[in-house]
């Protein structure tokens, strides 16, 4: 019998969107989901003489697609990265990202166990974030979701043997935000949440989707939530300033800096026998996509 802990996740970029290759980076922190195919057939409503039930049905529009969920760790990150943002610039050891166009696609390959004890390869073609986001709780490991665009998956692809190195998440502890070149404090959670829209659209003469391709105006956005600790930070709504969201153990980091648009929210009294909270809010914005928002990972995985 198999469970859940026999699965794995492999990527790789594709030289050619939709065109697959052999995955050879393995994500340690994959902890649940998948793209799901949606594949209606199509049902002829012709009048057939009295007869209730349909009798043609022909192939219709197949779309592949489904959240992923991970626990964030530095490394096997340059290609994920790379993906979310669109560009980045390789140093050596240090990856800057910042929006652009997302012309990488991924063959991503999750192994899912079947109940007999069987890891079945899902092998997964043109893959491409429409959102995602990265997520802090205290107490808790940092996660990164990915919404996942397919172009289709196959099963009859071999199963690429799964090798992890020496890697650990990074946690709450490892987290801080700064708002106007100042931490705040009593930060009880805080998420950078993505927004890429992209085309996922079907066409004559096939049942696969076209390329995705960017489709509108995309969106980055800061919700921090904290304890109540004066007017300073409330008091910056409907202004500009650089917010900066830090994840360092000590060896890797990841650090983005946000030229950011306060929302202006009030903090809430929830009850007598608690402290108040503020919920922080803020958009991305900025004269260039670079300046909007950046993002800079230090690791030690190979360019």
């Amino acid at each position: 019998m198999s469970a859940g802990f026999f699965g794995q996740l492999g990527y790789k970029a594709e030289t050619a969107w939709g065109t697959a290759v052999t995955v050879d980076e393995f994500h340690p922190g994959w902890t649940s989901g998948n793209p799901v195919r949606d594949h209606p057939p199509l049902i002829s409503k012709g009048i057939r003489g009295g007869r209730r039930m349909a009798s043609v049905i022909e192939t219709g529009a197949k779309t592949v697609s489904g959240g992923v969920s991970f626990e964030l760790y530095s490394s096997p990150m340059n290609v994920l990265l790379t993906q979310m943002y669109g560009t980045v610039t390789d140093a050596g050891g240090s990856i800057t990202a910042w929006p652009a166009a997302i012309d990488q696609s991924l063959t991503m390959q999750f192994g899912i166990p079947d109940v007999p004890g069987t890891v079945i390869p899902f092998t997964y073609s043109g893959c491409r974030f429409p959102s995602w986001s990265i997520s802090a709780t205290a107490g808790e490991i940092i996660t990164f979701e990915a919404d996942v665009s397919a172009k289709d998956y196959v099963t009859g692809t071999a199963l690429a043997a799964a090798s992890y190195g020496t890697m650990t998440p990074f946690t709450f502890i490892d987290g801080s935000v700064s708002v106007a070149g100042s931490p705040l404090a009593e930060v009880k959670s805080f998420e950078l949440a993505a927004d890429r829209p992209m085309r996922v659209e079907h066409y004559l003469g096939g049942s696969l989707i076209a390329e995705q391709i960017e489709s509108g105006q995309s969106s980055f956005t800061i919700n921090v939530e904290t304890e109540f600790a004066g007017t300073v930070v409330h008091d910056l709504a409907n202004t500009e300033v650089a917010v900066v969201l830090t994840f360092n153990d000590g060896t890797d980091s990841l650090v983005t800096t946000c030229n950011a648009w306060v929302v202006g929210t009030t903090p809430n009294v929830s009850g007598v026998d608690s402290l108040s909270d503020f919920g922080f809010e803020a958009m991305c914005i900025g004269d260039t996509d670079a300046a909007a928002i950046t993002s800079v990972l230090v690791n030690n995985e190979a360019s």
